[in-house]
């Protein structure tokens, strides 16, 4: 068993399964794979985290929790990301720390 995700959400799958169903924790239901909007793929323990910490830190920031926002944004860069990507991840942690100003 391992995560998926894709434009639709992240879901819980297993390889050896005939049919491509998911489970979707969002809804607490089972889901047939063919009927999301885009197809899914295999998430590592990196990609699950980040999935996690962008998810805490956009909630944080709706709610006006800017120290966890923060703190979310921080973690993120602990995490093995190519050079667009964490040029992406630094501004967005520069934009929140320009907000405590």
């Amino acid at each position: 068993m391992g995560i998926v995700a894709g434009a639709d959400g992240a879901f819980v799958a297993h390889r050896e399964l005939a049919e491509p169903l998911l489970v979707d924790p969002a809804r607490g239901a089972l889901r047939d794979a063919r009927t999301l909007r885009s197809p899914v793929s295999w998430q590592c323990c990196h990609q699950v985290a980040a999935r996690i910490l962008n998810r805490i830190g956009e909630r944080a920031e709706r709610v006006g929790h800017l120290c966890w926002a923060l703190r979310a944004a921080e973690l993120r860069l602990a995490l093995p990301f190519e050079a667009p990507t964490r040029e992406r991840l630094e501004a967005d942690l520069r934009r929140l720390r320009a907000r405590l100003n």
